[in-house]
C-alpha cells in the first residue's frame, strides 16, 4: 500500500519503511485509510447490521471471497464464512480431481501462498491458522503436477514482480530461483536457510511472502526436492 501512495505522489512505486504506518502518516504525510475492495465491500453491511452480526459469522471473522481453480470441475469465485474447511470449499467447485487422479496438494493464498497437504482438508481456513487464506486464491493440484515445477513457477513470478528496492528480496528471490534450477550449493538446507532470510529481512509483503511456497513444499513434500 505504501508503494501505491508513492506512485500517487508522483514517485517510483516502491514501498516505504514502516513505521510510520499510513494511518498515522500516509498520502502527503496525512493520516490515510487504505484498504482493498473486498474489505470496503463489507463496510456497508457492517454499518447496517452491526459489528456483532459480522463477527458472529463463521468463527468470528465474517466472510471472504475465494477463487477456486486448478483441477476442479467448476472453477469460480465463492463467498464463504471464515472457518470453512478446504474440503467444503473444494466441494463447491465439484469436489476432488476426476477419476484416475488423486489430489496431491492445494495452493492456498495465490502466488505468495503455501502448498497444503491433503491431510489438512478438514482444517478451518482462518487468518493465522494452520491454513491461512491469504488473498483467497485456492488452486487444487492433482498427481499429474510436479510440485517442484509449481514452486519454480511461483518463485519466477515473484522474482519478476520484485520492485528491486531491498536487497533481500531483489537478490534473494533471484538466487533462490537459481538454486531451484540446480545451481551450486543447492541443497534443501541451503534453500530453506536463504528462504528464511528473505522472509525475515525483506521490506514489504512481497519479499516476506515470496518464500512461503518453498518453505511449505520443503516441509510437506520433501520428496519433490531430492
Amino acid at each position: 500500500e505504501t508503494a501505491l501512495m508513492e506512485s500517487i505522489e508522483g514517485r517510483r512505486a516502491m514501498p516505504r519503511a514502516k513505521p510510520p504506518f499510513p494511518v498515522d502518516s500516509g498520502l502527503w504525510g496525512r493520516p490515510t485509510v487504505i484498504n482493498n475492495v473486498e474489505t470496503l465491500s463489507a463496510v456497508p453491511l457492517i454499518v447496517r447490521r452491526g459489528a456483532a452480526w459480522w463477527t458472529a459469522l463463521g468463527r468470528g471473522h465474517g466472510t471472504k471471497c475465494f477463487g477456486l481453480s486448478g483441477h476442479v470441475r467448476r472453477p469460480g469465485i465463492v463467498e464463504m464464512e471464515m472457518g470453512a474447511t478446504l474440503r467444503e470449499l473444494l466441494a463447491l467447485a465439484g469436489g476432488e480431481p476426476s477419476a484416475g487422479h488423486r489430489l496431491q496438494a492445494i495452493l492456498v493464498g495465490g502466488p505468495s501462498g503455501s502448498l497444503i497437504h491433503p491431510r489438512l482438508l478438514d482444517e478451518p481456513v482462518l487468518p493465522g491458522g494452520t491454513v491461512n487464506p491469504g488473498s483467497g486464491g485456492i488452486v487444487a493440484l492433482d498427481d499429474s503436477v510436479s510440485i517442484a515445477d509449481v514452486v519454480r513457477n511461483l518463485l519466477d513470478f515473484n522474482t519478476r514482480q520484485s520492485c528491486g528496492k531491498c536487497t533481500p528480496c531483489r537478490e534473494g528471490t533471484a538466487r533462490l530461483r537459481d538454486m531451484l534450477d540446480g545451481g551450486p550449493r543447492a541443497t534443501a538446507d541451503s534453500i530453506r536457510e536463504l528462504s528464511e532470510v528473505v522472509q525475515l529481512a525483506s521490506l514489504c509483503g512481497l519479499g516476506q511472502s515470496a518464500p512461503l511456497s518453498i518453505l511449505s513444499a520443503l516441509a510437506e513434500f520433501p520428496e519433490a526436492f531430492p
